[in-house]
């Protein structure tokens, strides 16, 4: 997934973590729930140096591809078909300012378990992100921030005893603040 502003969750901080250190259980999928697990295609289009537009999507990697790469498939409850990826946002530029200010969003069906006969979850990611940057000799200042919504639909993994509810709900806020080329 790419993200011009490095604003949506799965490009924000903490940009790597460590094992013994504690985390946080639930995220939302948008927030690399299936990195190394995917792989999509996506194309975009900056319209006036000022509108930003994004249409992608993403399928499962094949459990033999997994393993020729590294990665352990066992457990895994893989997407089914294509998980749509979309990303609108805006970015007006005065003197050394920049601010963007978007929306964007992920729909995944996804297989529990990878056992078939139950049917699929759903999970739909909507965010809004917003950064701005100040880009001044010799002072840097960049400031993100981004809210995700994520409603899941867990019946297939109810009906596979996986889930206590059918429906519920996520909501992850990231607040992301840099500072450079300070004296």
């Amino acid at each position: 997934m790419q993200d011009v502003w490095n604003t949506v969750p799965a490009w924000s901080f903490p940009y790597i973590s460590s094992r013994l250190a504690p985390m946080p259980t639930a995220a939302p999928f948008i927030d690399q729930v299936y990195a190394q697990q995917v792989v999509g295609l996506s194309g975009y289009s900056f319209l006036d140096d000022t509108f930003y537009f994004e249409f992608g999507g993403y399928w499962p990697l094949g459990s033999n591809t997994q393993r020729a790469l590294g990665i352990d498939p066992t457990g895994q409850s893989p997407i089914s078909v294509i998980a749509p990826y979309w990303r609108v946002a805006a970015e007006p530029i005065w003197g050394k300012n920049a601010w963007e200010i978007g929306i964007f969003g992920l729909g995944s069906k996804v297989v529990p378990m990878g056992m078939i006969g139950a049917g699929t979850d759903s999970f739909t990611d909507i965010g809004i992100d917003s950064q701005y940057q100040y880009l001044g000799d010799p002072h840097t200042v960049t400031a993100r921030i981004a809210w995700v919504h994520e409603n899941h639909n867990t019946s297939a993994s109810q009906t596979l005893g996986f889930a206590d509810n059918s429906n519920d709900q996520l909501r992850s806020l990231n607040l992301n603040p840099a500072l450079g080329g300070l004296r």
